[in-house]
């Protein structure tokens, strides 16, 4: 699991200067510490902010895109080529809302964003579960590997029957932190603990979990 730290607020001072209205510069929290990486880079090839004009800085299919005025300064436009192309590797592994390390997920509106481990599963968590949980367990053999993804997937169509209270979270995110926590019917372990060695016990386990039970 990737580490989440707190996202950085605020807009870059620089960036606000060089596009005028904070309407154009359109980025969630996680890609503000790599935005003032990039202001900082600009403000140092252009301190006065009069040969780099920006237009708009924005996400876009997953994407960091900045648009900008005509750089007629071949050396400022050498400086901000570079730059841009650093920031948009920078933006593909970095989450837009935490800036954590991140990858390009699909939302359930079919928008595509940069987001963590963590992120993913307040969006749409399903399609992630395995591989969550299989860095967080030793290296599985293929057979192993197959138990596993039959395991999640018996919680998750469980968790989507039997669930009825509105959390915020889909069935994925619900599952993965039942696996997380310590568990009274399985003497206070936790789930993730014995998901490989004894699945049948965990799948009974979260069958007393489940409400009326």
């Amino acid at each position: 699991m990737s580490e989440h730290p707190a996202p950085a607020s605020g807009q870059p001072a620089g960036l606000r200067a060089r596009i005028g209205t904070t309407n154009n510069l359109d980025v969630n929290d996680g890609w503000i510490g790599l935005l003032s990486s990039f202001s900082d880079v600009l403000d140092g090839a252009d301190p006065e902010r009069t040969r780099i004009r920006l237009r708009q800085v924005k996400q876009q299919f997953g994407d960091l895109v900045v648009h900008a005025e005509p750089i007629s300064d071949p050396e400022a436009a050498a400086v901000f080529e570079k730059a841009v192309a650093r920031a948009q590797a920078d933006a593909s592994r970095t989450c837009e809302e935490c800036g954590a390390t991140g990858t390009v997920h699909v939302r359930p509106n079919d928008w595509l964003a940069v987001l963590c481990d963590l992120h993913a599963f307040r969006h749409d968590p399903a399609h992630d579960l395995y591989d969550c949980v299989v860095n967080m367990v030793d290296p599985l053999t293929k057979d192993q590997e197959r138990d596993l993804r039959d395991t999640l997937n018996a919680l998750l169509a469980l968790e989507d029957r039997t669930s009825s209270v509105e959390t915020g979270q889909s069935a994925g995110g619900r599952v993965y932190r039942w696996l997380a926590q310590a568990n009274e019917t399985l003497d206070g372990q936790e789930p993730l603990e014995l998901i490989i060695a004894d699945p049948r016990r965990v799948l009974d386990a979260a069958e007393d979990h489940q409400p009326g039970n």
